[in-house]
């Protein structure tokens, strides 16, 4: 009888209303009590919309709109106002997607959906709909996405996945995170052929992309938006504002998004030796804008695989790391606000001290109008030499010269007024070096 009356409804708001009584009678059973959700997705209602609308989108089935209505307490579906907030229980959100934690270090935990309590999370484990994630004071976690977005969780943050969604070949990718504190760093990658859908919610605003590099940092009265790549739509306190490469943007609970701010421009690294030890700096020209520095060395150019990462105010540093290889330098200055600038990323090779082995000497004199600095003594084992060279006796923006195992030494042009400081290291095999032998310097007549 209820269809047959509702066949007749003149209107498409009646027709609406009569579908939504029927789903409700259908659905009565379920709403007697709501369950206890830890985690919500929280929906502005948008011009327009209608329950029915928004349950679709977000939970990609109608199904559950009689309990979503029942858990907001809304008595007539019909009615939404704009700017309201609908809170979908994540237990309906939830698939089959993973996320894979592509590296982690440090203090980095994880609660699961259903669980009451953190655990460890190691590397490889896989992150769904509903977990939270906590880094400790050195903790760093990385996250891959089945679209190929990869999101860095950086140390003290809390981070909860909203949404994960990408099996559907003929839908966008959709990836949605809350982070209550800390810093999340997203690169946000596009699959051929498919949109994604990335959105990251704060206590104070939300940044949603489609395609992008960008920071989101959540303190405790609001959050900043940095975009390095493409262009991020904040939105906070019913406002929005399109943030495009090289801007950041403060939004405050409540409030419309702020003014755009300007990045810090890339910090230029000094002349870096051919290969970095222990006993090697990297150093970079002070930008008087900066605050602080947050330097990170990575086996990846985009930062994920991390190696060591530090946060200092000195615009030099030497790396007590014990590793070889091919690895990146990432460098970015930090303004007085929080902003974090925009990167600079250098390929840097990574050598291992040998113990037990002698360092080479050098001899340095006059040639002509330059310098030759050549080796006194070999070091047994060794296949080449590598010969460090700076104005300063702390070897402080120190460039090479690599010796083959048959060469003696190197010659370098000398300015008028200038000191020239030099020292030497055995290569082995392996990317091992031995200690540099005691310095040497001349100066020019």
């Amino acid at each position: 009888m209820a269809i047959a009356w509702m066949s007749k409804l003149p209107t498409d708001l009646q027709q609406r209303q009569a579908v939504w009584l029927v789903a409700a009678l259908l659905f009565s059973f379920t709403l007697h009590a709501s369950p206890d959700f830890r985690h919500e997705k929280h929906v502005v209602v948008q011009p327009g919309e209608t329950l029915s609308e928004i349950v679709q989108r977000e939970m990609r089935s109608f199904v559950h709109w009689p309990a979503v209505a029942h858990h907001n307490n809304i008595q007539n579906p019909a009615m939404l106002q704009v700017g309201q907030i609908i809170r979908i229980p994540l237990i309906y959100t939830r698939s089959e997607e993973r996320a894979v934690v592509l590296f982690v270090k440090g203090d980095v935990r994880v609660r699961r959906a259903e669980e009451a309590s953190f655990e460890a999370l190691p590397r490889g484990a896989q992150i769904e709909v509903g977990d939270e994630i906590q880094t400790g004071k050195q903790g760093f976690v990385s996250l891959e996405f089945r679209s190929g977005s990869v999101v860095n969780i950086q140390p003290d943050s809390h981070v909860s996945v909203v949404d994960i969604a990408c099996e559907a070949e003929d839908k966008p990718c959709v990836i949605e995170l809350y982070a209550e504190k800390g810093t999340v760093q997203s690169r946000v990658n596009k699959p051929s052929g498919r949109d994604v859908k990335f959105l990251i919610n704060t206590p104070s605003g939300s940044a949603a992309v489609r395609g992008t590099v960008f920071d989101t940092s959540a303190q405790p009265a609001k959050s900043l938006t940095g975009v390095l790549e493409g262009q991020v739509a904040v939105s906070a306190g019913g406002g929005g504002k399109d943030v495009d490469a090289g801007y950041g943007i403060v939004t405050v609970a409540g409030e419309v998004p702020g003014l755009l701010k300007p990045l810090l421009p890339e910090p230029t690294v000094k002349a870096l030796p051919n290969r970095i030890s222990p006993q090697d700096r990297i150093d970079w020209w002070q930008d008087s804008a900066a605050e602080t520095y947050e330097l990170r060395i990575s086996s990846d150019a985009a930062g994920s695989d991390v190696a060591f990462q530090a946060r200092q105010s000195d615009s030099g540093i030497r790396l007590e790391i014990q590793q070889g290889g091919q690895h990146f330098l990432t460098l970015r200055a930090v303004d007085t606000e929080g902003f974090t600038g925009l990167p600079t990323v250098v390929p840097v090779i990574l050598a291992q001290l040998r113990s037990g082995v002698s360092a080479p000497s050098l001899s340095a004199t006059h040639h002509t109008d330059g310098a030759a600095f050549s080796l006194v003594n070999r070091v047994a084992g060794a296949i080449g030499y590598e010969i460090q060279v700076a104005e300063d006796r702390n070897f402080i923006g120190a460039t090479s010269v690599d010796l083959a195992i048959d060469e003696d030494g190197a010659y370098l042009g000398l300015g008028e007024g200038v000191t020239l400081w030099a020292r030497a290291r055995a290569l082995f095999p392996g990317g091992h070096v031995s200690q540099f032998g005691e310095p040497v310097s001349i100066s020019a007549h």
